[in-house]
């Protein structure tokens, strides 16, 4: 897309382009590794819930430099995260997740801290079977986070690792994800370019 211009990345109707993450390379520490299956339902991208994590996949180009995320995501099931976001941040990888343990909110595996460890994690709580509007913006000099328009998050990217496990790198280089034992729904999915900050 060309700034402004957000794109549709689902169409509501079927999985094209997108693939479900249904087996790990990495297995789960129970030694099964098995993701839930994806499929569209009503509109909706549902993700079963699965051990260590569920997802879907974008097998389009991944998006480069400066660009925005946003979507709906809902938990319909488990406790967990119930929204993560791969994305590239230059060459490495990075992890948004929302309801991490239930209510933390941030980026995740920054210089190898936890969501919970981070200076940054933000509290919310979720409910089940209601819908919030998630948004990412990825720049050169920092990665921001809403949900429902409240800045969640805000992080510089000079002078940070971005680092994430091997058992997650099945949805790079960028996809959307569950934690373990959650299910969970997405729609609306896009994204634009913006400007460089």
């Amino acid at each position: 897309p060309k700034p402004p211009e957000w794109v549709s990345l689902f169409d509501g109707k079927t999985l094209k382009g997108w693939k479900g993450v249904e087996r790990f390379d990495v297995p789960a520490g129970d030694g099964t590794g098995l993701g839930g299956k994806a499929r569209v339902e009503d509109g909706r991208l549902l993700v079963e819930a699965g051990q260590p994590l569920s997802g879907i996949a974008y097998v389009g180009d991944p998006p480069k430099g400066d660009y925005e995320v946003s979507l709906e995501a809902m938990k319909l099931s488990g406790g967990d995260t119930f929204c993560m976001i791969q994305f590239p941040v230059g060459s490495s990888q990075c992890n948004f997740v929302a309801s991490w343990g239930s209510n933390l909110v941030g980026f995740e595996n920054i210089d190898e801290l936890s969501p919970p460890e981070s200076p940054l994690a933000h509290r919310m709580t979720f409910e089940r079977n209601k819908w919030y509007q998630v948004r990412l913006r990825v720049a050169k000099s920092r990665l921001q986070a809403w949900i429902d328009e409240e800045k969640v998050a805000d992080f510089p990217v000079a002078g940070h690792r971005f680092i994430v496990p091997p058992k997650w790198l099945v949805l790079k280089p960028f996809g959307l994800g569950t934690g373990s034992g959650t299910s969970a729904a997405f729609r609306n999915i896009k994204m634009r370019r913006v400007g460089g900050e």
